[in-house]
């Protein structure tokens, strides 16, 4: 597809579509965005679903959180059929990236929203079988939320199984075994609910945890065909997957029922409308016969992030800010996202990220400084925002007895299309992976990554040379591992094909040593990728976050910071 691209909007006029409203290509075609509206353009018209499929999808453009086919789009020059228009929703992120600790940690995402989440979804099922019509691979790639996460938006839905024209595809990790292939029904939908509502709640797959003296780590497609999930008797879990405490009852009543070898496959009762609030286990992590473990601080509540500055620890909750010092800056109210820069030699600043800007505050409370800004990442003590395609680099020094807002574009971004992780910007430029990476002070990388191109990112981070990424594509996951150049002008890569922790877990020390840890059993150790180290039985989970001093690996448990090393 090439730019300016002209089309009509049947019906409607015209549009043309710039290179700026680029947000991403798929195997079936390119998705721009104009204004509110998104549009589908096939890369082979003849493959475009057919007009009438669009006229029977129509009666769920009443849900506003469905966001399926409304316009038909026709060349300009042709006046045949190349696409249609959806509904554009900004600032989204896939559902999936809500199974992470880390992630709903970030983001205070708490039990009572995954409830009203999976209430949410539930509710809009219900809605589209009422219009005669089955989701049929109502994966968990398929769903997006909204940015504040009050909303599970609808994706894809020119697959879904109409009146009239039958749907042929569904990822396998959430496929009934119990219908026979190709036949779907509203209970085999109800059936891939329950696996992905169960991951909303749990973080994990129904089928992938837990010990069985029969099948192996990878033999979950065998134990789905059992019907043996976690819920079964002869599977063990450990802590913390064994905690039930954040699913409802009647919701958890139900998923035992329909992950189980039963046939059950019911609509399900609504979810209770709270669960009793998490609280800290009391339990100090202990070190092991190969890992010596050591507790750096316990502050009292649920954290946020942490910092290394200048030989201090700083660590975010939701009362304030800590240090060794106690509460440096006390919180009042609900403050929005937050992290930490550095200013030399003196306490950090707090960085508040809002709807489209980012203010910055000393420790008493003070404005330092602010900027416009639609995404926003952290690096080495410094903050990354991005706006109309400007990445911009904000650091502070301290002059005139108060710290210093320091701005400088470091590289430039296609804005819709372009997600920040911590330490990188992904950007998907018409179809092909490029990262740019502030691996110094003023200077920014971008490189092409061409083994990642037309690959869904899901997870990402960069660290001291270290790429990582968690990707999608046709339904299957894999962890890139890039191990960089100085300047990240070049890489040598790794992958592996993965079926759970849709999420990048690793620290890399001064040294350039990186410790990841890909699964709960086991974490890797190297520097280069043809020397890795494994070691079994950590002492933390994938769910507890990874960073390091600078010579020392430390982890986040709840409301503790651990320091980890080696015996």
């Amino acid at each position: 597809m090439d730019f300016p691209y002209k089309v009509v909007i049947q019906g409607k006029g015209t549009a043309v579509l710039q290179k700026a409203d680029y947000i991403a290509a798929g195997g079936e075609g390119t998705v721009c965005r104009h204004g509110s509206t998104a549009y589908k353009i096939y890369h082979d018209p003849k493959r475009m679903i057919p007009t009438a499929k669009i006229r029977e999808l129509l009666p769920l453009s009443r849900l506003g959180n469905v966001l399926g086919p409304r316009q038909i789009l026709l060349d300009f020059k042709t006046n045949d059929p190349v696409g249609f228009t959806m509904p554009y929703i900004e600032k989204t992120e896939f559902l999936c990236r809500m199974f992470s600790k880390g992630f709903k940690t970030d983001n205070g995402i708490t039990s009572d929203m995954i409830v009203q989440l999976v209430k949410r979804m539930q509710q809009t099922v219900s809605e589209v079988h009422h219009e005669g019509i089955l989701i049929v691979d109502l994966n968990e790639m398929n769903f997006l939320l909204d940015r504040i996460f009050e909303e599970v938006l609808f994706i894809d839905v020119d697959s879904y199984q109409t009146p009239s024209y039958k749907a042929t595809a569904i990822m396998e990790s959430i496929r009934d075994r119990t219908s026979p292939a190709g036949v779907f029904t509203e209970g085999t939908d109800w059936y891939s609910f329950a696996v992905v509502a169960f991951q909303m709640y749990m973080g994990y797959h129904p089928y992938r945890k837990g010990k069985h003296r029969r099948y192996g780590p990878n033999d979950w497609l065998d134990r789905m065909e059992k019907g043996i999930s976690v819920f079964h008797q002869d599977v063990s879990l450990g802590h913390p997957w064994d905690d039930w405490s954040g699913v409802p009852p009647r919701h958890l009543e139900w998923l035992q029922a329909v992950l189980g070898p039963s046939n059950e496959r019911s609509e399900p009762p609504l979810p209770d409308v709270s669960v009793p609030i998490a609280v800290i286990r009391p339990v100090v992590v202990k070190g092991t016969d190969k890992f010596e473990v050591g507790l750096v601080g316990d502050y009292g509540a649920t954290i946020q992030g942490v910092w290394f500055f200048d030989g201090m620890v700083y660590a975010i909750t939701k009362d304030g800010v800590h240090s060794g010092r106690g509460i440096v800056r006390k919180f009042i109210g609900k403050m929005g996202r937050m992290s930490l820069a550095r200013v030399p030699g003196q306490e950090p600043v707090l960085a508040i990220q809002e709807l489209h800007e980012v203010l910055f505050e000393d420790m008493t409370g003070r404005v330092v400084g602010r900027i416009a800004a639609d995404k926003v990442m952290q690096y080495d003590g410094r903050v990354y925002t991005s706006y109309n395609g400007a990445l911009t680099q904000n650091s502070f020094v301290f002059m005139n007895n108060r710290p210093l807002h320091l701005m400088k574009t470091v590289g430039s971004v296609l804005q819709e299309s372009t997600t920040l992780f911590p330490g990188v910007a992904v950007q998907d430029v018409l179809g092909t992976c490029w990262l740019s990476i502030p691996y110094a002070e003023d200077r920014c990388s971008n490189t092409h990554v061409l083994e990642m191109d037309g690959n869904r990112i899901i997870d990402a981070k960069y660290e001291r040379g270290i790429f990582m990424a968690v990707t999608e594509i046709n339904g299957i996951y894999r962890r890139f591992v890039l191990t960089m150049s100085p300047d990240c002008s070049k890489y040598r890569f790794h992958y592996d094909i993965i079926q759970q922790d849709l999420s990048v877990h690793f620290t890399v020390l001064s040294n350039g040593i990186c410790v990841h840890q890909p699964c709960d059993e086991e974490i890797t150790i190297f520097k280069e990728l043809d020397k890795v180290k494994i070691v079994v039985d950590p002492p933390f989970h994938t769910g507890d976050r990874l960073l390091n001093d600078a010579t020392s690996v430390h982890f986040v448990d709840g409301g503790r910071l651990y320091s980890v090393r080696l015996k």
